[in-house]
């Protein structure tokens, strides 16, 4: 198994011509993506491979605007294994008026999402305690003018990925 040039190159006697070609990772898209063309439907991403082995692979893909996801390919038993983690703790929305904006974000996020009724979510990942174990983990709550693009800088200032 080997990647290059967004190419997932699987190989093996059973395999028909002896090899099996995937575009990987191919497109992350934008929520309605199948209502619009394809030239507006996904997000700007760059891919890294960051560790190689016959048959491992593990990678790094920052993903526009705010998304990291740290994924790994395996090659096991019956198959490929392909595991993601995606990071980014921030979620938000507008006043009724666009003067406002409210947004949270945490240090540790479990998920996110928009509740039934008026709320947002930026649940933080605590991910258990052993007996006497402590963790800290640090969440935010931002009240500012409407300027998303200062937001993300004060997001990033933060709450800083480490690898990004």
């Amino acid at each position: 198994m080997n990647w290059s040039n967004k190419l997932l190159t699987i190989s093996g006697p059973t395999l028909p011509g002896g090899k099996l070609e995937v575009l990987y990772p191919e497109a992350f898209c934008h929520r309605g993506s199948t209502e619009r063309e394809w030239g507006k439907t996904t997000l700007r991403h760059k891919t890294q491979l960051v560790a190689a082995e016959p048959n491992y692979l593990r990678f790094h893909t920052s993903i526009e605007p705010e998304v990291v996801m740290l994924h790994e390919v395996r090659v096991v038993s019956n198959g490929i294994d392909l595991q993601f983690t995606l990071n980014n703790g921030l979620i938000g929305c507008f006043s009724a008026d666009d003067k406002q904006l409210l947004a949270t974000a945490s240090s540790a996020t479990h998920e996110l999402f928009e509740g039934v009724f008026v709320c947002l979510h930026s649940d933080p990942h605590v991910g258990g305690l052993a007996p006497g174990e402590s963790k800290e983990i640090r969440a935010k709550i931002y009240l500012m003018q409407n300027d998303p693009q200062k937001l993300l800088l004060c997001y990033r200032q933060d709450f800083p990925v480490k690898a990004r």
